[in-house]
């Protein structure tokens, strides 16, 4: 049973199914909003009685959607489980990554894996709520759990469009003005008119 983090009154769990990660978020007493689904959770048996499915969104630009991982996942700690590529290839049998991705010219590209996994990955509009803040950094961790040898110097996880800014009402600042501008001309317009302050 993967991990439950619990924040303002709300337990928010990803679930690993046959169609894909949904995510179910407990409150004591009620369910919350806009739920899809009760009770046991996927084909009635993985979460348990008082989970409720959240209302789920699709982000258009996947670039756009790791740094919401980012920030969720590997640095708020709201969004669980966390994704480990490594331990998630040693499950398929890949003991040494580097060496498989080496061996397979996958140094510059994310890998099939870590890709299907965050594409399938469904965050609540809980949890997309409280993101205030966002980072564009070739360190993110969430880049070195999609191409774990990558360099920085490539576009590889650059931002295409900033149509899911439409996902983040309280987004409030976003560290990596300069790069998102490179990667959007006139992004720093667009986050001014939402209020976004970039550093």
């Amino acid at each position: 049973m993967p991990a439950v983090v619990a924040r303002a009154g709300c337990a928010v769990r990803s679930v690993a199914t046959a169609h894909g990660t949904s995510a179910w978020v407990l409150r004591p007493g009620k369910p919350p909003p806009r739920t899809t689904g009760s009770g046991a959770g996927p084909g009635g048996g993985g979460v348990g009685p008082g989970w409720y499915r959240c209302t789920m969104t699709t982000f258009q630009d996947f670039a756009f959607k790791l740094l919401v991982v980012e920030e969720l996942m590997y640095r708020a700690g709201t969004l669980t489980p966390v994704f480990d590529l490594r331990a998630h290839m040693r499950g398929l049998g890949v003991k040494d990554l580097d060496t498989h991705v080496e061996r397979n010219g996958l140094e510059y590209t994310i890998l099939d894996e870590a890709r299907a996994y965050f594409e399938a990955l469904e965050i609540p509009a809980e949890l997309l709520a409280g993101v205030e803040h966002l980072v564009f950094d070739g360190g993110n961790r969430v880049f070195m759990e999609c191409a774990p040898v990558w360099d920085g110097e490539d576009d590889l996880f650059d931002v295409r469009r900033l149509d899911d800014l439409e996902l983040l009402p309280n987004l409030r600042l976003f560290t990596g003005g300069r790069a998102l501008e490179h990667m959007v001309p006139g992004a720093s317009e667009i986050l001014a008119a939402r209020g976004v302050a970039t550093r």
